[in-house]
């Protein structure tokens, strides 16, 4: 309500009365902005902060459903932490020197890392491998594994997605009976992570 139009809202100033937690930010994540907007080119200056996570994260109340093709439409709203979009632009930059990438990899990963930091619930949080994974889902030539190597190696990734051998498991006990299940089920808990 108090941000100016086409303009970033300063979250200090907005908190200054207090604020709602989920909705404080939700017109932003609803509304797309209508023009488009190329990533900036990668910068070589040296001296960027150190892409480390955030040790807060904000709770939502409710996950709403991304829709990233409206957004590729339509434009998303740039990363609300430009020092770290920019962080993350030098250090995608380095890795594809040293790994002699073509700059159409290069392009596709930033532009993937961009819309994924602009669409965070909480700034600077470590990135849901499962966020990265919805890049493939719609067209535009996502780099999807490279994209959730470089943030690996960025030690950003919140590696979310369920193991193979989970699945594979799963499939083996799903006829056995409940208490069978059940009792398996901490078996192979207990060889996968200790007790």
């Amino acid at each position: 309500m108090v941000r100016k139009k086409a303009k970033p809202l300063a979250l200090e100033a907005a908190n200054q009365n207090g604020q709602q937690l989920f909705l404080a930010n939700a017109d932003q994540r609803l509304r797309l902005i209508t023009t488009r907007r190329s990533p900036p080119p990668c910068p070589r200056r040296p001296g960027l902060a150190p892409l480390r996570p955030v040790d807060h994260q904000q709770l939502t109340l409710v996950d709403p459903p991304c829709d990233l093709a409206a957004g590729l439409r339509a434009g998303f709203p740039p990363p609300p932490d430009a020092a770290l979009a920019e962080a993350f632009e030098k250090f995608v930059f380095e890795h594809a020197e040293r790994y002699g990438w073509n700059p159409a990899t290069c392009h596709s990963v930033r532009r993937g890392l961009r819309i994924i930091l602009a669409l965070q619930e909480t700034p600077g949080a470590r990135i849901k491998a499962s966020d990265i994974l919805l890049l493939g889902e719609v067209p535009g030539a996502f780099q999807v594994a490279r994209t959730i190597q470089v943030v690996e190696l960025a030690n950003m990734l919140d590696d979310d997605r369920t193991p193979v051998i989970v699945g594979w498991f799963d499939t083996k006990i799903k006829n056995l009976p409940d208490q069978m299940q059940a009792e398996l089920r901490i078996w192979f808990e207990v060889m996968r992570n200790g007790s």
